[in-house]
């Protein structure tokens, strides 16, 4: 039997343990805050995948793009230290590689030996394992977070701070799609509201005064008042 380890050794790696813990939390919480900040999905995609590889270590994080109706999934962005087979832009459809699987599925997929795997496709070389994990937004897969690494224990036990990434990242886009589509209907309440106001004005000039001239000058003024125009002519 060998001797207990000290009482400082223990508190030390309990120490480690929740210093670590503590720094997935927090880019788990940059994460969030990055999702709600940047319109850009691009640009989204470079600081996610980043923040992700950084906190776990992994040699390759991306986000990818589904568009199901095309049948295709694009690569947004990636974060590496090493050359990736892929950029940002590259297409492949949604038939082929792990990615296209987890899409297709809508579910989480990860394999500890790629090269047992026949759906696998190489983006950089010595990877042993890879976690792909779907991006829901009104329960569609809208995004594949597909992480890499060269140790299959690096992604077995941060499989859920992926897929709570992934969670983040999806709600954040579906209340940003929601928010832009309530800002469209608003904009098409506003023009409509705009244009009703301009028909009246012109129905009320048009029956206000029984001279031709008259009238039709007080309707281009009003119609060139309204829409901006630098010519209106009757």
């Amino acid at each position: 039997r060998e001797p207990p380890h000290p009482a400082g050794d223990a508190s030390t790696a309990v120490r480690r343990v929740l210093d670590h813990e503590r720094r997935l939390l927090a880019a788990l919480d940059e994460i969030a805050r990055l999702a709600s900040a940047e319109p850009d999905l691009r640009r989204l995609g470079a600081a996610v995948t980043t923040a992700i590889r950084d906190a776990l270590g992994l040699a390759y994080v991306s986000l990818v793009s589904v568009d199901r109706a095309r049948g295709m999934a694009e690569y947004v962005a990636d974060a590496t230290d090493f050359a990736p087979g892929v950029k940002p832009g590259d297409t492949q459809p949604l038939g082929r590689g792990l990615v296209g699987r987890c899409a297709r599925e809508g579910r989480t997929v990860l394999v500890a030996d790629v090269q047992a795997d026949p759906d696998y496709v190489e983006i950089i070389p010595g990877v042993v394992s890879e976690l792909v994990v779907p991006v829901l937004a009104r329960g569609e897969v809208i995004a594949v977070l597909n992480c890499e690494s060269r140790d299959a224990a690096d992604l077995r036990e941060r499989a859920v701070f992926v897929e709570v990434a992934a969670n983040r990242l999806g709600v954040a886009l579906e209340n940003a799609g929601l928010l832009r589509e309530r800002e469209g209907a608003l904009d098409v309440e506003r023009r409509a509201a705009r244009q009703l106001a301009v028909l009246n004005e012109i129905a009320r000039l048009a029956t206000s005064d029984l001279s031709l001239r008259p009238m039709l000058q007080r309707v281009t003024d009003a119609m060139a008042r309204h829409f901006g125009w630098e010519f209106v002519a009757c």
